[in-house]
């Protein structure tokens, strides 16, 4: 399970800048993805649709993991993953999330 409270705390102690109850509230709220989808600020609907054409799909979509599914063929899931292993392979990032 994720425990978003307790990453902003490792963070901010990582750059040594301790924040308040409070304060981590509002990162909370902010970092929501209901807020974020909803933040024109943040959900780029903003932007000319030269940027970013909107009517064919939102940036935020549902907030599911694995939805990605939905949008890649398997074909295509093969090709970005052999992509992303070819630039990111020997990072050392462990991500929340599988190639497959």
């Amino acid at each position: 399970a994720q425990e978003p409270r307790s990453t902003i705390r490792k963070l901010s102690e990582f750059l040594g800048r301790p924040l308040g109850p409070k304060e981590e509230d509002i990162i909370l709220e902010h970092s929501s993805f209901s807020f974020m989808s909803q933040s024109n600020i943040v959900n780029y609907s903003l932007l000319s649709k030269e940027i970013i054409d909107q009517s064919e799909g939102k940036f935020f979509r549902k907030g599911v993991v694995g939805n990605w599914r939905e949008y890649f063929t398997p074909e295509l899931n093969e090709k970005f993953n052999a992509v992303y292993q070819s630039k990111m392979g020997d990072s050392g990032l462990c991500l929340p999330w599988t190639m497959d």
